[in-house]
């Protein structure tokens, strides 16, 4: 037996998503930020060290080429920096960081669009590249793979796409036929490439392709205009955010989903270009980009996708953001060319603490003869929680039934003999949290036995 699922958002639903109910400046600023040039890389060490890098050759007043390390109080330099614009960082377990772009000196030494800092000083990673890298990707295994507009690595043939193994470049086959804007890798060696490019290996491959270790293949039909971003969730989940309005032969503006056989997308997705994309601990995809809406709200430039909508991070920013990363403590850090959030002034780099989902989510099995209790643990700087619920277990059917301050919902309204499925939503001034997982229940069944004729009360 199944019961058709509205999608119905109650006013205080509305409410909670929207830009107006997030004017709290929740981006916070990193010190005196970055006076003159954009941040277009974020990336943290062992240590949970933040670095950025770009073009900037100022922060905190002080000279910082290209590349600065955040303390937790100042931002520092890293050496003299590097002597051009720097694209893409990544960072290795050993805290080593890799730094790439246009560059052709880092740290005083010939360098050619590629380099190490290992904490105190510069090195080249060998011969370097003949033209621009724009993407950084490492695997578990030590391996940097790189992505870009060059023909050669380390001195040898490699197109758009080169793999560093500690001591020389190495092709990946033919590679991609045109520019290479993102990368992303997972523990086996594949690796995902998305650009510009129509084909990679020789075969058609449009605007996104991947490398299985031994040749390059597309992926799906392939996406309809650039790719500048790529992330990969924990079960291997691809997704890729640029220009594009299609994925797959489907609708998808600027951001989708590639589950290993079909495109789909987020939702009616962003307006405008996608630079950045990052996962959180819970799975929830942070964006960044040009756009100003996301899902039909607005949004400046930074949004969130929970799995069922898009919202708005506070205020967002007042021009590019380029560059997302989250840290091990729940903070989300944006990077980009924008000097203010609302009217607070954050200089290219800003700071927003996440709001944890709720965890230990229960709902009673049969226990409650007119309802089903719900049960979660509170989350710290909560002022209140959403019940959502959906009746087939398929989460895009869900709907908002409550609001409520306590950590326990009766859902009275639940019909006897369906199962039910519950996720909760943490709440405050500046948003809402990603979603709980998912707990099912059912009211309890009355039975009446029938009075015998010659029951006489005893």
């Amino acid at each position: 037996m199944k019961i058709k699922s509205l999608m119905i958002l109650t006013a205080s639903a509305i409410l909670l998503a929207s830009p107006a109910a997030s004017r709290a400046h929740s981006w916070t600023n990193l010190g005196g930020g970055f006076s003159n040039g954009a941040v277009y890389s974020l990336a943290f060490d062992t240590n949970v060290a933040l670095y950025a890098a770009g073009d900037f050759t100022r922060a905190d007043g002080a000279a910082t080429n290209r590349a600065a390390k955040w303390n937790g109080t100042s931002w520092t330099n890293l050496g003299q920096g590097v002597n051009g614009i720097i694209c893409a960082l990544a960072r290795f377990t050993n805290g080593w960081l890799y730094a790439a772009g246009q560059f052709t000196a880092a740290g005083g030494i010939a360098a050619n669009r590629a380099a190490r800092w290992n904490g105190s000083a510069w090195a080249a990673l060998g011969q370097g590249f003949s033209s621009t890298v724009f993407a950084l990707a490492l695997n578990t295994n030590g391996h940097l793979y790189a992505g870009g507009d060059f023909s050669h690595a380390g001195g040898v043939a490699a197109s758009r796409v080169a793999r560093w193994d500690g001591a020389a470049w190495a092709a990946l086959g033919e590679g991609p036929g045109a520019a290479v804007f993102a990368l992303a890798v997972t523990t086996n060696g594949n690796c995902y490439a998305g650009g510009i490019f129509t084909n990679a290996g020789g075969s058609a491959a449009r605007r996104i392709a991947h490398w299985n270790g031994s040749a390059w293949t597309n992926v799906g039909d392939g996406l309809s205009s650039t790719v500048h971003a790529l992330t990969l969730d924990t079960n291997l989940n691809l997704y890729a955010g640029g220009i594009f309005t299609n994925a797959g032969g489907r609708a998808a503006n600027r951001v989708a989903m590639w589950n290993g056989l079909t495109w789909t997308n987020l939702g009616s997705g962003l307006s405008s270009t996608v630079y950045a994309l990052t996962l959180d601990s819970q799975g929830t995809l942070y964006a960044g980009g040009d756009f100003t809406n996301a899902g039909g709200i607005p949004a400046n430039r930074v949004a969130r996708w929970d799995g069922l909508v898009w919202s708005a991070l506070g205020e967002g920013f007042s021009s590019t953001v380029y560059s997302l990363t989250v840290d091990t403590n729940g903070n989300l850090y944006a990077g980009g060319s924008f000097t203010n959030s609302g009217t607070r002034a954050v200089c290219r780099t800003a700071k927003w603490k996440i709001l944890p989902a709720p965890i230990n989510v229960t709902a009673s099995e049969g226990a409650y003869f007119d309802q089903i209790r719900v049960t979660w643990n509170s989350v710290s700087n909560a002022s209140g929680y959403q019940v959502w619920r959906y009746a087939v277990n398929n989460f895009s059917t869900a709907y908002q039934i409550a609001a409520t301050a306590s950590n326990t919902y009766a859902d009275t309204s639940a019909t006897n003999g369906m199962i039910y499925y519950y996720r909760v939503r943490a709440t405050n001034i500046c948003g809402t949290s990603s979603f709980s997982p998912p707990a099912s229940g059912w009211k309890g069944s009355v039975y009446y036995q029938a009075v015998p004729a010659n029951y006489d009360g005893d």
